[in-house]
């Protein structure tokens, strides 16, 4: 006698049972993009806030470029501020490598500071993404755990178009490293001379 499958839309309907699931399916959804499914999931009772061991709905979202579905989870009380479960990653990580600018100025319209991004683009020659980080919010003095802050790094790896956006928008030249160095003093060291001229003038 063949066995039909399990229904689990009505089984998701029992109060506590395998919310497991309902976490994976709401997760997964999010991943695709189906905003209907999102839809309904969260009309059924699942947690935006929680995760699968793997991901958050969130994260999935924002890693893909959904940016629909992003804004529904955090409409429903998904979390801007947690971390991916399992690699320590933040929703600010996945939002600037699925969305970009757009998934960055999403979450920092609901909290989020993008300033930590700015330390991760000053060590590319990105000068546009710094200025559209800048533009969202980003704190151009924001400082790694040794003081480095976007201006150490631009100017240490030469990128002279990075430095005159980080200087346009009032990037301190005098700051100093926990080791005592400026960003004119890492640019000569590595022979960028020009950077350190300008640093210094």
């Amino acid at each position: 006698m063949a066995v039909a499958p399990p229904n689990w839309r009505a089984v998701r309907r029992v109060p506590g049972h395998d919310l497991r699931m309902q976490v994976a399916e709401l997760s997964e959804a999010a991943r695709v993009g189906d905003l209907g499914a999102v839809r309904r999931l969260l009309e059924e009772g699942a947690d935006p806030a929680l995760d699968d061991d793997e991901n958050t709905a969130l994260h999935d979202a924002l890693d893909q470029g959904h940016l629909a579905v992003a804004r529904e989870l955090l409409a429903a009380g998904a979390d801007p501020m947690r971390e991916h479960p399992f690699f320590a990653a933040s929703a600010l990580d996945a939002a600037w490598r699925g969305a970009g600018a757009q998934g960055v100025e999403l979450l920092a319209a609901h909290g989020v500071d993008p300033s930590p991004l700015l330390l991760v683009v000053a060590r590319n020659d990105r000068p546009q993404d710094l200025d559209d980080l800048l533009v969202i919010g980003a704190d151009v003095s924001v400082a790694d755990d040794r003081g480095w802050t976007p201006l150490h790094f631009t100017a240490a790896h030469g990128y002279s178009a990075s430095v005159a956006v980080l200087l346009r928008v009032g990037a301190d030249a005098a700051a100093l490293t926990s080791d005592g160095l400026t960003p004119a003093v890492l640019a000569e060291r590595n022979g960028h001379v020009d950077i350190a001229l300008a640093l210094r003038a």
